[in-house]
């Protein structure tokens, strides 16, 4: 009769992991009136990405007309989010989507970031011609 040989740990055929490319968003708000304790609002999420491709970043300076944002290589591909970071003091950023009026306001030193449920036009201004702002990309 034949000996069954069983293969010990360090000679089984490990299975491959699976490479799962990833999008985290931690993020936390904290409202506080005079007087009161602080209270706070946590995101936390998680989701996997479509694509291997680098996250994309420019900085940029506004005008005070409406200009679209630039989505370098980007262009095309499933986008999974897009984060706008007013880096100005002083300046307002105001944001369109396709439309002629602006939907989102970001206020000075503050961000936004959303993900767009299908391709269209990104436009940027500001109060404040030429503020800089941070524009960045993750595929999707």
């Amino acid at each position: 009769m034949d000996e069954i040989h069983v293969p010990d740990e360090e000679t089984r055929i490990r299975p491959q992991s699976t490479v799962v490319h990833r999008l985290t968003i931690v993020s936390t708000v904290y409202h506080q009136v005079h007087g009161g304790e602080a209270q706070d609002l946590q995101t936390r999420c998680s989701r996997v990405l479509t694509t291997d491709e680098q996250l994309y970043q420019r900085l940029m300076k506004s005008t005070e007309k409406p200009s679209p944002i630039d989505l370098g290589w980007l262009k095309g591909l499933p986008i999974g989010l897009i984060h706008i970071d007013n880096r100005d003091k002083q300046a307002e950023l105001l944001v369109y989507f396709g439309a002629s009026e602006a939907l989102i306001k970001i206020p000075p030193l503050e961000s936004f970031f959303f993900t767009p449920a299908k391709e269209f036009s990104v436009q940027v201004s500001s109060n404040i011609g030429g503020s800089k702002f941070m524009v960045s990309i993750i595929p999707g």
